[in-house]
């Protein structure tokens, strides 16, 4: 969202008002034109819409209301929790990905129930990465379980979840299930998590898989992602104490790869030592 496309108050009322007018497309436009001008008045229409009869209106409310219902996450998450429940894969997604921004501690059941139950892939990797952004310390055995997922997203967002949610008393089963882990995406969550709690072998680790990781695209973006996430306050000891180890695989990530500016950018993160 940025503030160069604040649209009047005018050109605001004419798009909340096409919100529930016209044809689907208009109305999807419209929806997505507030979320591009940031008009978070326009939260009455937007709760409407989700329980409109057709599926990609519903879709798009639940993905714009992430952004626009961040002023009310009361009222905006408890309007999204029953889309958790929608017979429609794609809808129940947006659902689960906008806990992701709204911390509506009421949705963890349902999101947990999607964790272990729903039968689309993409919508049990949301909702295990919504579980780790909402906060709620009682997620982790849904989050166990989904490291048994068939699908590798499954099983990496879970384990980043652990290691929002998780603490010491998690050390010994994360270091378990790494043992039969073989997916480098999925260790690397694993290894951040067990850093978080407190395994200095596992930085060890992760610094070696930083120097053999794949250079193409999809493997790249979900390891600057781990890193991304181990580097969220509070940074881990380990790292902290040893930051300057951590900036020299980043460097060397970088060059390798050809993803310099992602590696600069997490590296400016870094308290280094001088």
């Amino acid at each position: 969202m940025s503030s160069e496309a604040r649209l009047s108050a005018r050109e605001i009322d004419q798009l909340r008002q096409q919100c529930s007018s016209g044809d689907v497309r208009a109305r999807v436009k419209a929806m997505h034109a507030l979320y591009e001008a940031d008009a978070r008045e326009a939260l009455p229409e937007l709760l409407d819409a989700l329980s409109d009869d057709e599926a990609g209106i519903r879709e798009t409310a639940a993905h714009v209301l992430r952004w626009l219902g961040v002023d009310d996450e009361e009222r905006a998450g408890a309007a999204l929790v029953p889309l958790l429940a929608d017979p429609d894969h794609a809808v129940r997604n947006q659902a689960a990905e906008a806990f992701c921004v709204l911390r509506y501690a009421p949705a963890r059941p349902e999101l947990e129930r999607l964790v272990r139950h729903d039968s689309d892939w993409v919508v049990r990797a949301s909702a295990a990465e919504a579980l780790g952004e909402l906060g709620d310390p009682r997620a982790p055995d849904s989050l166990f379980a989904a490291l048994g997922d068939e699908w590798y997203p499954v099983r990496g967002y879970a384990g980043f979840s652990i290691g929002q949610l998780g603490d010491e008393r998690h050390l010994a089963e994360v270091q378990k299930r790494l043992e039969d882990e073989a997916h480098p995406s999925v260790r690397a969550e694993l290894l951040a998590a067990a850093i978080r709690f407190g395994d200095a072998a596992a930085f060890d680790e992760l610094i070696a898989l930083m120097g053999e990781s794949d250079t193409d695209g999809e493997p790249m973006m979900n390891l600057l992602g781990t890193l991304d996430g181990l580097l969220r306050e509070p940074v881990p000891a380990v790292v902290t104490a040893r930051a300057a180890e951590f900036d020299d695989a980043l460097s060397v990530l970088g060059q390798r790869t050809g993803w310099e500016e992602d590696t600069n950018r997490l590296r400016g993160r870094l308290a280094t030592p001088t």
